[in-house]
């Protein structure tokens, strides 16, 4: 259960990062 809780919230995380990278390069 814990695992599966650090997986999402991993996954989550890796979004967001991606799309703050994203943003980044668009208004670049």
């Amino acid at each position: 259960m814990f695992f599966k809780l650090t997986s999402s919230t991993r996954l989550c995380v890796l979004g967001l990062l991606i799309l703050d990278i994203n943003i980044q390069v668009y208004f670049e």
